[in-house]
């Protein structure tokens, strides 16, 4: 696969727009994600999808506690109930659609054989962006 880079110039991305198109959105994602890893400040709480999953009780809790919000057993019984989403890359208002219920089912999905060739690409190019190495699948 051909990388494009900034350094090209702007007359030959004109030509193909299909990788400018590619070459922004690869560029946002990786400073979205460096951005999400680096928060430190005390006013951000950082949690895993695993940890949320795995025990969601624990995660929540420890994240009410840190917005000064009593943690209550309710919440767990209510989350899939009808509410709207925002798509925030069309900022369109998103009926509510359930998926399925808080399950660990998807953790360490990204070991299925079907996946190899996205996560080595994930591994070949992003790792150094969230702040931990990536196993290798085994």
């Amino acid at each position: 696969m051909k990388h494009i880079f900034f350094t090209k110039t702007l007359s030959e991305l004109k030509k193909h727009p299909d990788k400018l198109s590619k070459l922004i959105s690869q560029r946002y994602g990786l400073r979205c994600m460096k951005s999400i890893y680096s928060f430190k400040h005390p006013k951000h709480y950082l949690f895993k999808y695993e940890e949320l999953v795995n025990n969601p009780v624990a995660t929540l809790t420890k994240l009410f506690n840190f917005i000064g919000v009593p943690f209550e057993d309710s919440i767990l019984l209510n989350y899939d109930k009808h509410s709207n989403a925002r798509d925030f890359t069309s900022e369109k208002l998103l009926p509510y659609k359930p998926i399925e219920k808080i399950q660990n089912t998807w953790v360490e999905r990204w070991k299925d054989p079907i996946h190899e060739e996205i996560v080595a690409s994930f591994k070949n190019k992003r790792k150094r962006c969230i702040g931990f190495e990536i196993p290798d699948i085994q």
